[in-house]
């Protein structure tokens, strides 16, 4: 799994092979999910252009277990 552009201004690219079963989860500092959305395609594009600048986390989750968290700037 790979997430990118770390920083970013607009998006992430959240690459996942195989995406079946799983969701992701937006998170800010406070630990607040701001979206959850379930994956489809081995290529997501998470939208950051009306959060403000900050430290977020992407959670990839496969039901209540998380397989891989990342931290993203957001400039």
């Amino acid at each position: 799994m790979v997430a990118y552009p770390n920083p970013t201004r607009d998006f992430v690219n959240l690459k996942v092979e195989q995406p079946t079963g799983l969701e992701y989860l937006l998170i800010d500092m406070s630990g607040r999910v701001l979206r959850t959305e379930s994956l489809s395609d081995e290529s997501t594009i998470i939208g950051f252009h009306n959060l403000r600048p900050n430290i977020y986390f992407i959670n990839v989750m496969d039901g209540l277990k998380v397989l891989q968290t990342f931290k993203v700037i957001k400039k």
